[in-house]
């Protein structure tokens, strides 16, 4: 469970992305923490791990476009650490997680 100070991160992020993965089904992956489908696959989700709370891209070539402005908060290959980074503050972050959620959903 997440602690206290890091469950407003967590639902910014659930409502970034109900709000722009519209066509995207919620529910508890085989992980144990929650996704965002379309079809039969994962598109998004997110999860508190020890770096703190973090979204979930399931496009890798999606986020590889990203790259550059992403680097500071990319952990792995579809991970983004949901905080404020050396050259990406967190207003910066939260615009590009809605554009890359809104280019998911007009690809479906």
């Amino acid at each position: 469970m997440a602690p206290l100070d890091q469950r407003p991160e967590l639902i910014e992020i659930r409502r970034l992305i109900e709000k722009n993965l519209s066509k995207a089904r919620g529910g508890i992956g085989s992980s144990g923490f929650p996704v965002y489908t379309i079809g039969n696959q994962w598109k998004a989700g997110f999860a508190y791990r020890a770096q703190g709370p973090m979204l979930y891209i399931m496009e890798p070539n999606l986020l590889n476009q990203y790259e550059a402005k992403l680097k500071p908060v990319r952990s792995g290959k579809s991970c983004l650490r949901y905080c404020s980074a050396r050259n990406l503050p967190l207003g910066e972050l939260r615009r590009l997680a809605v554009e890359m959620l809104q280019t998911i959903n007009t690809q479906e």
